[in-house]
């Protein structure tokens, strides 16, 4: 037995039900769909449900992201400000670095390191 067998043979049945007991196809399928919409009302209830409550909070989440995107720039601008080097370093920067030398800073040696020396 497949899959479509599984799904389409309730439904098959119903119909059929519905026919024996109206002896009418119209009627028969008007029922079908009521019977079937009563059993999804649950469901659509429930999706209806979330999506209102999704509404109803959208104008925070909107308000939070444009907190967070108001963080982010200005976090960018201070490392941006923090960096500020001026055009005439900037080859002097580059030479260095090319050098491989380090900016003025000493890199702080692991424990590793200080255990060797």
């Amino acid at each position: 037995m497949s899959f479509v067998d599984i799904v389409v043979w309730p439904f098959a049945r119903l119909l059929e039900v519905l026919y024996n007991w109206t002896s009418s196809y119209g009627l028969a399928i008007i029922l079908f769909a009521l019977v079937v919409n009563l059993i999804l009302l649950p469901f659509m209830a429930k999706s209806k449900k979330g999506i209102m409550k999704t509404t109803r909070i959208q104008p925070q989440l909107k308000e939070l992201e444009k907190n967070k995107l108001e963080a982010e720039n200005s976090e960018i601008v201070d490392i941006v400000r923090g960096m500020s080097i001026s055009l005439t370093e900037l080859p002097l920067l580059f030479e260095k670095l090319k050098d491989g030398g380090t900016l003025g800073q000493s890199v702080p040696k692991s424990e590793e390191e200080k255990e060797e020396n």
